[in-house]
């Protein structure tokens, strides 16, 4: 019988979060939230977690990556959620706004 086994990077985009400036190629994008995380895997069907979720924000341009820190965590979901729902029309702009300045 034949065990095939190995490992699998599984990321979640949770979307875009706000406009950076990239350090590496000087172009200012919206930035994208992922939380990433590799999994053990027998027939290529992930089974259990192998690592601890890494958090990071992307630049769309050069793919640069910035860590994001435990505490700055929960305002990005949130920056990244909000912007969702206001690019599908679920919030209007006064919303936006006023969400905005509790999420800063």
């Amino acid at each position: 019988m034949i065990i095939i086994f190995g490992t699998k990077n599984i990321s979640k985009n949770y979307g875009v979060v706000e406009k950076i400036e990239c350090p590496h190629c000087h172009n200012t994008e919206f930035w994208h939230y992922i939380k990433s995380r590799s999994w053990f895997t027998l027939f290529w069907i992930p089974i259990f977690p192998i690592s601890g979720a890494k958090h990071f924000i992307i630049c769309p341009i050069c793919e640069r990556i910035l860590y994001v820190e435990a505490e700055n965590r929960g305002r990005y979901e949130k920056l990244a959620e909000l912007n969702s729902k206001y690019m599908d029309g679920k919030v209007t702009d006064e919303e936006y706004e006023s969400l905005m300045k509790e999420i800063s």
